[in-house]
Order: C-alpha cells, then sequence, then structure tokens
C-alpha cells in the first residue's frame, strides 16, 4: 500500500461514487468550491495495486495567530477491510503534510 495525491477529477468522483456511505463533501468539486474560497484543498488516496482503497479531501481552515487546520468532512473514505493499517498510514502522511503547513489539528 502507498500514498499517493489523487490528481484526477473523474478518479476521485468515481470512488467517492462507488462508495455508498460516501458524501459529496469528498467530490472534487467540492474541492474547487473550497479553493474558490480561498482555503487550500489537498487530495490524498492509499492504493494497493494501482486500486484506490481510500480518499481524503483535506481542507486547510486558516486560525488566528498563523495556526491553521485540516477539516476532512465526513471522510476519509474507505473500501478495505484493512482499515487500521489504512488509516495508520494516512493519518502519518497527513501528520508530515500538517508540520508543513504549520496545521495544529485534524477535524
Amino acid at each position: 500500500m502507498e500514498i499517493i495525491k489523487i490528481t484526477n477529477k473523474e478518479r476521485l468522483n468515481n470512488f467517492v461514487k462507488s462508495e455508498k456511505y460516501s458524501q459529496f463533501l469528498q467530490s472534487w468539486e467540492w474541492g474547487e468550491f473550497q479553493e474558490r474560497l480561498k482555503n487550500k484543498i489537498i487530495r490524498l488516496g492509499v492504493e494497493e495495486k494501482e486500486q484506490l482503497l481510500c480518499a481524503a479531501t483535506l481542507t486547510k481552515k486558516t486560525l488566528p495567530m498563523g495556526k491553521s487546520y485540516f477539516y476532512c468532512p465526513r471522510g476519509p473514505i474507505i473500501i478495505s477491510d484493512l482499515r487500521f493499517k489504512i488509516l495508520d498510514l494516512l493519518f502519518k502522511e497527513v501528520g508530515k503534510i500538517a508540520k508543513k503547513e504549520n496545521v495544529i489539528f485534524l477535524r
């Protein structure tokens, strides 16, 4: 399993639609809307053998005093029985990105 940055709109939207508990808040279009509001969007995925197992659209929200936080609405979306292993991998990557982005928590 490996972490990837999701850069393909169709791939993300097809994945989001495939999961019965997913929300439009994880869609590519929601990320574009957030970008228009001047929020930074980071789209991460976990894949194995070129199959997407997890997707997380992170929205960076600003706080006072130069800090910020990540918001992952109704996500991440996971379609594998390896949930804990996937979440561990994903959260380690989010932690690395959070340090670079001056993010203090994930909601």
